[in-house]
């Protein structure tokens, strides 16, 4: 299974180094963007493109639906108390920074097959649902899963209008909305000694082994 998101990388890594590169050397704007394009990426279905409305004819019958139950959302106090999946979050988001100077951060990052991200070797299926569910926005109700089709969805618009492949950068994409979420600023968990030297010794399983953190920058 390949990330859909990244464009036909082989590896996590290689898709964010081209991302970087793509930066340094942009692709000039293309003349004519193919039709099929926005059809045929299954991000056109996603939360962030509106669809048109639509006038109902005089004569059409009125129809009835069926209601959907409503989507079971997790707040982020409870995420917080969950300390092993809490952690595992932040070594996600520590390694979202440290892709390109560590190499065990590559290593996780290269075995993630998640389109979102959100999946192992980080988080088991049930984390993942908890995550994806998470109310990140009080007001609005908004969940991480909700955020993330949003980010993907627009950056895929830009690149259609620019032209050329469309990747997700690991740093300047992904890491500023989970560190959004848990609290942390840019590259402070990289700073934290305490943090990455269980990371170091422990990996994912610190903290259900045994280890013991109680969050950034406490010891």
């Amino acid at each position: 299974m390949s990330h859909p998101y990244p464009h036909d990388a082989t590896t996590w890594t290689e898709s964010l180094l081209h991302h970087e590169q793509d930066h340094a050397n942009p692709t000039p704007q293309s003349s004519t963007t193919p039709a099929t394009a926005h059809q045929d990426n299954p991000l056109s279905t996603k939360l962030c493109i509106p669809s048109a409305p639509t006038a109902e004819a005089p004569d059409t019958p009125a129809t009835t639906t069926t209601p959907t139950s409503p989507q079971t959302t997790h707040t982020l106090q409870a995420l917080r108390q969950d300390t092993a999946l809490f952690y595992r979050l932040h070594v996600f988001i520590h390694d979202l920074r440290a892709f390109r100077s560590n190499a065990s951060s590559r290593a996780r990052l290269d075995a993630v097959l998640a389109p979102d991200y959100i999946g192992r070797p980080y988080f088991s299926d049930a984390q993942a649902a908890q995550l994806r569910s998470t109310v990140v926005d009080e007001e609005t109700g908004e969940t991480l899963g909700q955020r993330l089709d949003c980010l993907f969805t627009e950056k895929l618009a830009k690149k259609l209008e620019k032209g050329g492949a469309w990747r997700v950068c690991a740093a300047h994409d992904l890491a500023p909305v989970f560190e959004g979420v848990v609290g942390v600023r840019p590259g402070e968990l990289g700073r934290d000694k305490g943090f990455v030297g269980l990371v170091r010794k422990g990996g994912l399983d610190a903290v259900g082994e045994g280890g013991v953190w109680k969050g950034v920058g406490r010891r």
